[in-house]
Formats: structure tokens, C-alpha cells, sequence
């Protein structure tokens, strides 16, 4: 008996910040991405109501619309701010109606 085993598959996330949509909050997104051999090869993300396009991609690096994006410790420019510990950070999770 022959198994079967998915060798590639996209995730793809329709909204993200329904309820912030719904409102009419920017804080939204559409997101999707490319997964081979049980590894993120590709993700996607777009914001509609700020019209920010982000693409990463396995190798090449990251992009926000059009521009390549720079991990925080690449950076070499007099505004660098380190990053904001997580103790510090507003974390919201959204339940379900």
C-alpha cells in the first residue's frame, strides 16, 4: 500500500483583525505563505486600509513594499532603538464570537 505525504502546501489566513476591520480600524491584514518539505519557504503579508505589501522569502531576506527590511541588529543608523523588552509590550488575543 502506497502512503502519501503533502510535499508542499499554502497556509493562508483570509483576515487578520476581523473585528478591528469590521470597525474600520487599519489594523488589519491578509496573510498567506508557501511551505515545501515542512519548511516556511515564503509568507505574504498584506495591510489593505494602510496599503503595506511585506514579503519574506527563504534566502532573500525581507521586503515592505518593495524595500528590503533590516533585522534591528543590521542596522547602522543614528535612530537605532533597541528592541522593546516583552515585558513592556501590550499582547492582545482575539476570542471568537
Amino acid at each position: 500500500q502506497k502512503s502519501h505525504s503533502i510535499l508542499f502546501y499554502f497556509p493562508f489566513y483570509s483576515t487578520q483583525g476581523t473585528t478591528n476591520f469590521a470597525s474600520g480600524l487599519p489594523l488589519t491584514c491578509v496573510s498567506i505563505g508557501f511551505c515545501d518539505g515542512g519548511k516556511v519557504q515564503m509568507g505574504v503579508v498584506y495591510a489593505p486600509m494602510t496599503n503595506e505589501l511585506y514579503l519574506g522569502l527563504r534566502g532573500y531576506g525581507s521586503y515592505r513594499n518593495g524595500k528590503r527590511i533590516l533585522p534591528r541588529n543590521n542596522k547602522t543608523t543614528a535612530d537605532t532603538k533597541p528592541p522593546t523588552p516583552l515585558s513592556s509590550a501590550v499582547v492582545n488575543y482575539e476570542f471568537g464570537y
